[in-house]
């Protein structure tokens, strides 16, 4: 067991120099990725409640209306909207689906599975799909036809949140590792400054050790570490 727990790798056998520098970049890693992770999980959190804000507006708007004409995806004088209304029946049966973008190939959400006891699952709260094809998600609020034929669904695509929130974590990875570089040359900078004078002590108890005793340690501030250390060697 004592050879297995020598060979194992420690910090014990890298100097003091190596093993602030490790731990001061560590605990700076540790730090900004945490700040990182909180940032992205908070933006996110935000621009999900704009989404659901949105779906709010756009299911109040669809049925108050007193007609619901579906709005073709080819129709020459139709603009896009992030609005997808949805009809359902009561097994979750699509009955017509229309608004979106003008392309036909475009995502569309996986509202087929939506029968009117999952709609009353969900209590009138957005939640996320998937796509019928495709790894895109969406936002989806639903809610049960007065006559309770079906339900009326509006979903907006994700696509943007997750793309605001990628630029985000690239941004925050790039200047992480860039803060990091600079952490790494300016600490060791400051830990080879810092312990110089350990490093006279040394050569000072080198030379004392050899037999030269007017040696002396001239570098050691009274009150610190290496003061002291200097103090005993000079008596």
């Amino acid at each position: 067991m004592r050879r297995r727990d020598r060979d194992r790798p420690s910090l014990r056998g890298l100097s003091l120099r190596t093993r602030l520098l490790v731990a001061t970049i560590g605990l700076a890693a540790i730090g900004i990725a945490a700040t990182g992770i909180t940032a992205s999980v908070l933006l996110r959190g935000y621009l999900v409640q704009r989404v659901d804000q949105q779906l709010t507006i756009g299911l109040r708007a669809v049925t108050r209306a007193p007609t619901r004409p579906p709005l073709k995806v080819s129709s020459a004088g139709q603009l896009p909207t992030p609005y997808i209304f949805t009809e359902l029946d009561t097994r979750g049966g699509v009955q017509r689906q229309f608004g979106g973008s003008l392309e036909a190939g475009d995502p569309r959400p996986d509202v087929s599975v939506l029968d009117t006891a999952a709609v009353e699952a969900h209590g009138g709260s957005a939640f996320s799909v998937g796509a019928v094809s495709g790894n895109e998600s969406f936002r989806v609020l639903a809610v049960e036809r007065s006559d309770h034929t079906g339900a009326d669904t509006v979903a907006i695509s994700l696509h943007s949140v997750d793309s605001t929130v990628h630029r985000l974590e690239l941004v925050i990875g790039g200047v992480s590792a860039l803060v990091l570089v600079l952490l790494a040359a300016l600490g060791t900078l400051a830990v080879r400054l810092g312990l110089r004078p350990l490093a006279d002590v040394e050569h000072t108890a080198h030379r004392i050790a050899q037999g030269d005793l007017s040696q002396r340690v001239t570098d050691g501030r009274p009150g610190t570490e290496i003061g002291r250390l200097a103090g005993s060697l000079d008596r």
